[in-house]
């Protein structure tokens, strides 16, 4: 259990109430004060299951955060204020097994974070040498159907046989010269 849970489940706003001299009236199971953290005359800082809300200033909490408001500091001074008021002994120096678990504890942390920074790096560098890859096979494609198409000219020019249906409009010997200088000239259609 931490500092916070500890003053929570120990500390009562009936505590607090009494230890700033703050009397409230009871309505619908709640209580009701003015608000000491504005100038009012009719209260309307309502008290219930140990919350606190102001309708007048429209601030909001619990315990910690009243004593944080009343005292004008923040969150971690009011703990320590509350813990001396009370006596719940929660500055108390640590142990040596507390001292090593919350070590412990904080090399873990520092682990997660290096293995999640290694993991961020791997997947980068995964993804960017899959989009090389596949750059790289696009590129080829491309120049595996430059080559098949070439190749499929020179086969329609040398031996004159049509091998593919897509190219059969240009069959024909009075075509032959068209075709050759598309060879030669590397050109695709």
């Amino acid at each position: 259990m931490n500092k916070i849970d500890t003053i929570l489940t120990n500390v009562s706003f009936d505590n607090i109430l009494t230890h700033y001299n703050l009397h409230g009236n009871i309505k619908n199971n709640a209580v009701w004060i003015c608000c000491p953290f504005h100038t009012e005359k009719t209260p309307s800082l309502q008290i219930k299951n140990n919350k606190f809300t102001c309708y007048g200033c429209h601030k909001y909490g619990d315990v910690i955060n009243f004593v944080s408001y009343m005292e004008n500091c923040d969150s971690k001074q009011a703990v320590a204020l509350i813990d001396s008021w009370f006596g719940l002994g929660l500055n108390k120096p640590l142990t040596v097994a507390e001292k090593r678990k919350y070590a412990e504890q904080a090399r873990n942390r520092e682990r997660v974070a290096e293995r999640k920074l290694y993991m961020e790096k791997f997947a980068k560098d995964c993804y960017f040498m899959i989009a090389y890859k596949l750059k790289r096979i696009e590129a080829d494609y491309e120049k595996w159907l430059e080559i098949d198409r070439l190749d499929y000219l020179y086969n329609l020019i040398a031996v004159g046989i049509i091998i593919d249906s897509r190219y059969k409009y240009i069959y024909g010997t009075d075509k032959v010269d068209i075709l050759r200088q598309i060879y030669k000239n590397k050109i695709i259609i």
